[in-house]
């Protein structure tokens, strides 16, 4: 009888093994509908792929896969990337949780630092207020992925932008 019932349990215990629950909240990693969803409009921007950097006392970075944006231009720095570059911006955004929770950005003069993506058509733009007090670290995951995959003059460009103080409202 002893014997049987620890048989039996040895089964049960194997049997159960076997199958594996996920939890109900629990995310698969890798693809998940985000990551897709960005996938898809990153595909779709191809070569108007347009990341601005704007808000530090008239500095402003522009990292674009768009060959027309920037030339003949002085005010901002203009950067171009390759689409995969891109590509890895955007999974950078959706790893970090920032593509799935875009901010509004005021109408008007902006006051703070913005990241913003979009096409040259202004089509689907995603913005993010950077810095704000109720920020939690995800800004700070995809500036520094832009500085690490930066290098030169670009990655100057960046540094620049983060030394440099915001403009004081003026009263």
């Amino acid at each position: 009888m002893l014997r049987t019932f620890r048989v039996i349990s040895i089964a049960a215990i194997s049997m159960c093994s076997l199958f594996t629950v996920e939890a109900a909240a629990q995310e698969k990693r890798g693809k998940n509908q985000a990551s897709e969803e960005a996938a898809v409009w990153v595909a779709s921007a191809g070569d108007r792929f347009i990341l601005e950097l704007y808000g530090s006392a008239n500095s402003q970075v522009v990292l674009t896969t768009d060959k027309k944006t920037g030339s003949g231009q002085t005010a901002a720095k203009y950067f171009h990337i390759t689409s995969e570059e891109a590509a890895a911006i955007v999974q950078t955004l959706v790893d970090c949780g920032m593509w799935s929770r875009p901010d509004t950005v005021p109408e008007g003069p902006h006051f703070g630092r913005y990241l913003t993506v979009r096409t040259r058509d202004m089509r689907d733009q995603k913005a993010w207020c950077l810095g704000i007090p109720s920020d939690d670290v995800t800004p700070m995951v995809i500036i520094q992925h832009l500085l690490k995959s930066s290098k030169g003059e670009r990655q100057q460009a960046l540094k620049d932008w983060l030394s440099h103080a915001l403009p004081t409202e003026k009263k």
